[in-house]
């Protein structure tokens, strides 16, 4: 199985926990606003072939693919906290490193490490609580 690389200026968001279906469509509600606002897209993954997919998981389905640094992973734990803190994982530099972010937060991580001007490491180093991060980096 491979990965799909998403058209420019887009992110790839995979869904990883089949539970509750109601809840997946709630976050995509949530998180389309959000990038609505910065008028952004994300590549949506919902297939059940990713079911319970982990960081290390994703490194192996991206290894080689050189086009991919970031994707961003949705668990059960995602789904059930209200601020939807999605795991961000790094396929390039340090692969499989990963830290939470909250979905308001997704676009920001997501442009600047396009942009370089924040790398992985950084936004790592400044996720708080729970290892989550909120902004600020």
């Amino acid at each position: 199985m491979t990965l799909p690389i998403p058209p420019d200026a887009q992110g790839l968001l995979i869904r990883t926990d089949f539970t509750d279906d109601a809840a997946w469509e709630t976050f995509r509600k949530t998180l389309q606003r959000h990038l609505d606002d910065y008028r952004a897209t994300m590549m949506f993954l919902d297939d059940r072939a990713h079911d319970g997919l982990t960081p290390g998981g994703l490194v192996r389905l991206a290894e080689g693919d050189e086009d991919l640094a970031i994707a961003f992973l949705v668990d059960g734990e995602a789904l059930r906290d209200p601020e939807y803190p999605v795991i961000a994982v790094d396929l390039s530099d340090e692969p499989g490193r990963a830290f939470r972010v909250i979905a308001d937060e997704v676009f920001s991580v997501q442009t600047n490490l396009d942009l370089a001007t924040t790398d992985f490491a950084d936004f790592a180093r400044t996720a708080g609580r729970g290892g989550v991060y909120r902004g600020g980096a």
